[in-house]
Parts: structure tokens; C-alpha cells; sequence
């Protein structure tokens, strides 16, 4: 940790053991970021707790900004036109980034939101969700939400399957109309 938090310096400028793990360390950091990450901290880098700290700067810089702008996109987040899967990936994933700006979002709050986001159709067959207790987990949600999303999907195609059968079963070839 000395050499990413400055603590740890060359005895010398010619500390041959110091720049080798120096540069093994920049080596590393490097191979953890985007080729464009890299590009705009690597010029102004000789060392690793140079690299370190530029790297810190670029994604710290605007956190505050950047917590308020993930913190309204999941506020007002909607299920829509996604699947469910999709829905509460989507919140997870700005769960998580807000977590990474230092804004954590509390699993009871995550929960919230998912039924908040909801479509009247859904959200009226899991309002018991937000009385039990305890409080469901995500998991627990995204699971009966799930199941919630199967059974109007078989729904959906067990009707259409069924009226093809009725209009299939009531055509002029029966026996019935005469037609053999």
C-alpha cells in the first residue's frame, strides 16, 4: 500500500529494486482500466502513487454530480417495457454505482423502489409484498415478481392458444355442416 498512498519512496533514483516493483505496480493498475482511462492518466504518471492518484481524481472529481444524477435515474426509474429481469437489474446496477459515490442505498430502499417503479397490473398482485414481515429482500421481490411476469406470459399464450382451437373447431369442414 506504500507505493499507491506515497508512503514508500526510492532511497535513491536509482533504486533499481524500488522501480522495478514501482513499474510492476503501474503495470498492474494499467491492466485494470479502460484503454481510455489509461490514456488520460498516463502521461502526467512516472509512478504508481502518481497513476493512483490521477485515477482517483478522474472518478472522484464529480462524484457529488454524478450521485445526484444516479440518485434522481433511481428515483424515477420504471419498470416500462422491460422484463423484470431487466427492471430490477437496472435498479441493482444504480444501487450499486450510488454505492460506489459514497450515496449507499439501503436493500429496504431498493426494495421500495422496484414496487414503486411497477405497473398498476403487477403492483396490484404484490401489494402484500410491502406488509410482511420481516421486509422482503431483493431477491425475495425480483423472484415473486418474476413468477408475477410467468404466469401473465402463460396466460397470454394458454388464450390465444385456445381461441385458435375454438375458431379451428367451429370451421365449415365439420361433420356437423356436411363437409367430409
Amino acid at each position: 500500500m506504500g507505493f499507491l498512498d506515497g508512503t514508500t519512496i526510492a532511497a535513491s533514483s536509482n533504486d533499481t529494486e524500488w522501480l522495478q516493483f514501482d513499474a510492476l505496480l503501474q503495470g498492474w493498475i494499467l491492466s485494470t482500466v479502460t484503454d481510455e482511462v489509461s490514456d488520460l492518466v498516463l502521461a502526467n504518471s512516472p509512478s504508481a502513487h502518481s497513476l493512483w492518484t490521477a485515477i482517483y481524481k478522474l472518478f472522484h472529481d464529480n462524484k457529488h454530480a454524478r450521485a445526484m444524477q444516479l440518485e434522481h435515474r433511481f428515483r424515477t426509474t420504471v419498470k416500462g417495457n422491460r422484463t423484470i429481469n431487466e427492471y430490477c437489474h437496472l435498479l441493482k446496477n444504480l444501487a450499486d454505482y450510488l454505492d460506489d459515490v459514497d450515496a449507499p442505498v439501503t436493500e429496504h430502499a431498493l426494495v421500495l423502489q422496484v414496487l414503486q417503479g411497477l405497473p398498476q397490473d403487477i403492483r396490484g398482485q404484490v401489494t402484500f409484498l410491502q406488509y410482511q414481515t420481516p421486509f422482503p429482500t431483493f431477491l425475495e421481490v425480483r423472484s415473486a415478481l418474476f413468477l408475477v411476469e410467468q404466469q401473465q406470459t402463460d396466460a397470454t399464450h394458454g388464450a390465444g392458444s385456445s381461441t385458435a382451437l375454438l375458431i379451428a373447431g367451429s370451421g365449415s369442414g365439420s361433420p356437423a355442416a356436411g363437409g367430409q
